[in-house]
């Protein structure tokens, strides 16, 4: 699950630097950065949450698929 977290933190700041560097084009990149941000909330509260938020975290996941 770390390693999970790991790559999403990476690959949201990745898509956060092409939107900052590329003001225009980079807004192509919001729902990514979106979708990215909302795994990254959900494997944090996988990771470190009470039962009931990583159960939550579960459903979220599971509706975005």
């Amino acid at each position: 699950m770390q390693e999970n977290l790991d790559r999403l933190l990476n690959e949201r700041e990745k898509i956060a630097d092409l939107i900052l560097r590329d003001k225009v084009l980079g807004l192509n990149y919001l729902p990514i950065f979106e979708r990215l941000d909302r795994d990254v909330k959900n494997a944090e509260a996988a990771l470190t949450g009470s039962v009931i938020d990583r159960v939550r975290a579960l459903s979220r996941h599971k509706d975005t698929r």
